[in-house]
């Protein structure tokens, strides 16, 4: 039996962890208790990208595999955006035609994204640690790259021996010596959780920023600004941005900020994940790269590597590492 290592505990390293569960494969699960991107996402999966509403790459191919692949935790939502032309180039009737699946046009500023769906992102984190601490295949500290050495085929880590490792580390993979050369780019984001007493918004909003349930507070955000790996993860500028947008999705209701949350992503200069097998060592994986769309992107992902891993499928490739 293949005996496998998971490097990363956000939303990628739980979704590798489900499935090789799940196939009855041997692995250990590597993580610490930092705060990765995933923690802090929003959730939402939505088949529109950007002010021009263009159609987010393979959706209806990714939105199957995740639903069936987070089962209770995905629910649909009503997702309503405030329409702006984007340099008045283009009406909503314009932006609509050959999109009438996705968009429906709620009145004149505001167009409904249908097939759109959130994810209780930690709640499905959370659930999968747990269950794999119940199986003992979890190791709750730090990994140390420099103690991976490869030996007669094999990689040896401290007291363990693998056949693969996989690493899911998000924008933690500055610090890997063996896949740190890719060319992924930092990118920060910023959020406010509120509380929102009464009146309450009934759907998911988009007007400059999001709003949608976050536990029992509202999540506001985010920010998108391409920083160096060490930039600081909260700005005054970020929040007073969020701060502003935030009128004009909870209308008159009264709110209360009660935190201010930052991350830095990885994304990658294509906008697609980097996904496969080390070029020169051998038995060495990274899955990375998923940016702003990992929650729609990683359960699809996932399958890609796995059936890689155990069937030697071909990883498509506008995710393969070999693109590179």
């Amino acid at each position: 039996m293949t005996k496998i290592a998971i490097v990363g505990g956000g939303l990628a390293g739980s979704c590798l962890a489900k499935l090789i569960s799940e196939s009855g494969e041997n692995f250990h699960w590597y993580f610490d208790d930092k705060t990765s991107a995933s923690h802090i996402s929003s959730g939402i999966l939505n088949p529109v990208t950007g002010r021009r509403y263009a159609l987010a790459w393979k959706y209806d191919e990714l939105i199957t595999v995740a639903k069936e692949f987070y089962g209770e935790f995905i629910e649909p939502i009503r997702l309503e955006k405030h329409f702006s032309p984007f340099k008045d180039e283009s009406s909503m009737d314009e932006v609509i035609r050959g999109k009438e699946k996705y968009l429906s046009k709620i009145d004149d500023e505001w167009i409904n994204v249908n097939e759109s769906f959130q994810l209780r992102t930690n709640e499905f984190i959370h659930f999968i640690k747990w269950r794999n601490k119940e199986e003992n295949r979890v190791i709750s500290k730090e990994f140390q790259h420099k103690e991976l050495k490869f030996k007669e085929n094999k990689w040896y880590y401290q007291d363990q021996t693998y056949d693969k490792v996989i690493f899911a580390e998000g924008i933690q993979v500055k610090h890997n010596p063996f896949f740190n050369h890719l060319p992924f780019k930092p990118n920060r984001g910023e959020a406010l959780l509120i509380d929102i007493p009464i009146n309450q918004p009934n759907s998911v909003k988009k007007h400059g920023k999001f709003i949608c349930p976050f536990g029992e507070k509202f999540w506001v955000g985010s920010s998108f600004d391409n920083v160096d790996f060490e930039a600081p993860l909260h700005t005054e500028k970020a929040k007073q941005d969020i701060m502003d947008a935030i009128p004009n999705l909870v209308g008159h209701s009264e709110y209360n900020i009660s935190d201010h949350l930052g991350a830095i992503r990885s994304t990658t200069p294509d906008r697609r994940p980097i996904v496969g097998e080390h070029l020169i060592h051998k038995g060495l994986y990274i899955f990375n790269g998923f940016g702003t769309k990992g929650t729609s992107l990683i359960p699809w992902c996932a399958h890609q590597l796995i059936n890689f891993i155990y069937d030697s499928t071909i990883l498509p490739i506008d995710i393969d590492i070999k693109r590179l």
